[in-house]
């Protein structure tokens, strides 16, 4: 009964509604255009009803032009790639050029900010706010989440940047977001509240995302409740310096119910069959409209990069479109410089372009780096105990001495095993088939052709260094030192970082550059042994020049277009002379350097866990000078005499890692280690019942001080104890016998 009452309030209000138009209106017959469809809500039977509602226009007539239709659930959805046709009440597959996620919402275009998003900004006063910033007065209407083609990003600042969105769910579902994280300077945070405010238990587990690298995209999904939800995503800066922004990237939220139509796909993606749930990007060098079912060429004299909506002209070649590279050596040590076209080429022949420079003439390869030798028409570190200028061969070390090596990098013709470099993009656009850093002779240097907001990366890897580092008094103590040459040329505001990561730590920033550069030399020490990557990341455009001053290139404007080949790649340019890392285990070295006192060199990798070092003898053993034998000296060239490490005599210890002898423990005593003297004697110790022996804390492996052997003769004459405790035994004990 409560249904048909709530249709006949419908009737009478909209015959009311009609009669009164009806009167200032021309004779005009009701279209179905002239209605929308909805539901009422649901009643007690588990069901509600589908009425149409007049629209603003009004027309002739009383009643609906499609009678109220009652459906028996209250929740009805469609399927993905479906949508709910209102005025069947039916499920209906999408038609092609267009896509649907059924019950669900996905946002990944954010130009516009899409309809329902809001972006708050507030400043933030707390003790960050003393922090590393020099004015706390800021204009917050700089800051803030910022859209920019197919990412939504924000960059923290000094205020509290929060995107909001708010969904009724019908059902049970979920939220995904896809973000990229990659500065700690900056604080995110993610909240979900229910209808009631209270913070989802579900979404504490993504409260605040992790920490995802450069370029490295991760999604957090989250259970969602039947009602009401509320989303937001903040961020905040909590540094002076210009940080890495945060960036959404694809925002999807399902149990919403029904969609009463499908969406076009965007300009730049297709799909050609019906009922499909998403749109497939357009390759290279084609493009699209909205809503279309293929994707078309470009011109000839034109070109794009995937999921483009339109076709930029070609432009004439020029020095940015090309670089030079140095061949290997040959069989008689020559080499000579060629050119290429940076890839994908997009530039057109024609009066006034740039044609690609001929080879160079043959001349003579240059020097191998120091610690290298030439072999195998390659430079190759210097192995085991030997060492090289890069002008000689490798040969052995004199005699006590070990070969110093390390990573010293000064030519740069070729790329050493341990260097890679890539180029690292916050969006699925803007790095080409081009090196992201290229040999230069002298120098290497970033590459040309890619976009200006793409990070161009090269990384140095170290196996670890000789020494363990630490405090001694107090003072820290380094393995090693990274030490580099360099310059930086900026037509725009760009940005050099230096970031270092090991085996146990993601990589973290450890230096950074803005702006021009004069050339010059920067030293970075190393304090814990360890296996270390050193990484170079060169941006043309920073963050804040993208996000901030609302001047921005054509380039970030239109993410369809990335390749901005213009005067950047020629005037922003870091350029990286030397790189020299010391003391590492790995590498080749230059030179050789004398044992210190109390070490010896050894190539046993037992006792050296390296190639080869000066070591200090292990527990139980002492430095010893020993004669070789005739045969031995004839046979080696080496002198007469060598210095080795050799085991203690039985029953003796050594006091320390510089021993040249060892000490004899004495009368009664035995050592099986070299390092402590005990006693195997067999010992009786009588007690009344009211005499007890406490010990407690007595460090693991130790032996009994006399003082304690004294103590026990005085109480006891008769009995002698000599004989290591554990730590622990902290409790009391009655002891009759025991042998040690």
């Amino acid at each position: 009964m409560t249904g048909r009452v709530l249709i006949l309030t419908i009737v009478v209000l909209m015959t009311s509604v009609y009669a009164k138009r009806s009167r200032k209106l021309e004779d005009v017959a009701c279209k179905p255009t002239d209605f929308y469809y909805d539901f009422t809500e649901c009643d007690a039977g588990g069901g509600r009803w589908r009425v149409a509602i007049p629209s603003s226009v009004g027309c002739e007539g009383i009643n609906p032009i499609i009678p109220p239709k009652r459906l028996d659930e209250c929740f009805k959805s469609c399927e993905a790639g479906q949508f709910l046709n209102l005025e069947t009440t039916e499920c209906e597959e999408c038609e092609p050029g267009s896509y649907s996620l059924g019950g669900g919402l996905r946002f990944d275009e954010w130009e516009p900010l899409p309809v329902g998003f809001k972006v708050q900004v507030e400043k933030f006063r707390s003790v960050f706010s003393s922090f590393g910033r020099q004015h706390l007065d800021v204009n917050c209407s700089k800051w803030g989440w910022r859209s920019k083609g197919d990412v939504i990003l924000s960059q923290g600042g000094p205020c509290v940047a929060t995107l909001l969105y708010s969904a009724d769910l019908v059902k049970p579902g979920s939220l995904k977001f896809t973000y990229q994280y990659s500065d700690d300077s900056v604080l995110f945070q993610f909240q979900a509240n229910s209808d009631q405010c209270e913070s989802l238990r579900e979404a504490e587990g993504s409260r605040w995302p992790p920490l995802t690298g450069e370029g490295v995209w991760r999604t957090e999904e989250i259970a969602l409740r039947t009602g009401h939800n509320l989303f937001q995503w903040k961020t905040m800066g909590i540094d002076s310096h210009r940080p890495k922004p945060v960036l959404l990237k694809k925002i999807e939220i399902e149990g919403v119910g029904f969609t009463s139509s499908c969406l076009p796909c965007p300009g730049g993606t297709w799909n050609g069959d019906p009922g499909a749930k998403e749109c497939k990007l357009c390759a290279k060098n084609t493009f699209t409209h909205r809503n279309s079912t293929k994707c078309s060429a470009c011109g000839v004299d034109e070109y794009s990069e995937a999921g483009s909506s339109s076709c930029k002209q070609r432009p004439l070649c020029s020095a940015s479109d090309f670089y030079q590279i140095n061949t290997p050596c040959n069989s008689q040590n020559q080499t000579r410089i060629l050119y290429k076209w940076v890839e994908p080429k997009i530039c057109l022949a024609g009066l006034g372009s740039k044609e690609l420079p001929p080879p160079s003439q043959y001349t003579e390869c240059p020097p191998c780096n120091p610690g290298t030798e030439y072999r195998d028409g390659r430079c190759i570190p210097c192995s085991g105990n030997t060492f090289s200028d890069g002008l000689t061969p490798c040969r052995e070390c004199p005699a006590n001495t070990a070969p110093d090596t390390s990573h010293h990098l000064t030519q740069w013709y070729a790329w050493p095993d341990n260097i890679h470099s890539t180029c690292i993009s916050p969006e699925d656009t803007g790095c080409n088939q081009s090196p992201a850093w290229q040999l230069n002779g002298d120098h290497v240097r970033s590459g040309k052709g890619h976009a200006d907001w793409v990070y161009l990366v090269m990384t140095l890897t170290v196996d670890g260094f000789r020494g363990i580092g630490g405090i001694i008094n107090g003072q820290l103590i380094e393995v090693g030192r990274l030490i580099f040459t360099f310059e930086m040329t900026c037509f725009h505001d760009c940005e050099l970082l230096l970031m270092q990561g090991t085996t146990t730590k993601n990589a973290t920033v450890i230096q950074r550059w803005v702006g021009s550069q004069r050339r010059q030399e920067f030293a970075h020490p190393i304090l814990k042994n360890d296996s270390y990557s050193f990484s170079w990341a060169f941006q043309k455009v920073a963050w804040d020049a993208a996000t901030s001053d609302g001047n921005l290139k054509d380039s970030w404007v239109n993410p369809g277009s990335p390749w901005s080949r213009d005067t950047t790649d020629d005037e922003t340019v870091v350029k990286i002379y030397v790189i020299n890392v010391t003391n590492s285990i790995d590498g080749g070295a230059s030179s050789c350097v004398q044992c210190q006192d109390g070490f010896i060199y050894s190539k046993n990798l037992a006792n050296a866990n390296q190639k080869g070092s000066c070591i200090t003898c292990s527990p139980g053993h002492f430095r010893a000078t020993v004669k070789r034998t005739e045969n031995e000296t004839r046979k080696s060239g080496s002198p007469a005499t060598a210095v080795k490490c050799l085991p203690c005599p039985k029953n003796s210890v050594t006091v320390g890692p510089f021993a040249t002898n060892c000490t004899y423990c004495g009368p009664a005593l035995i050592s099986k280690d070299g390092l402590t003297c005990s006693t195997d004697c067999l010992i009786q110790m009588s007690f009344t019942q009211s005499e007890e022996l406490h010990y407690s804390q007595v460090p693991e492996h130790s032996t009994i001080m006399l003082i304690t052997l004294a103590t026990v003769l005085m109480k006891k004459p008769s009995a002698i104890k000599m004989s290591p405790y554990h730590e622990g035994l902290n409790h009391k004990h009655r002891i009759q016998k025991w042998k040690h």
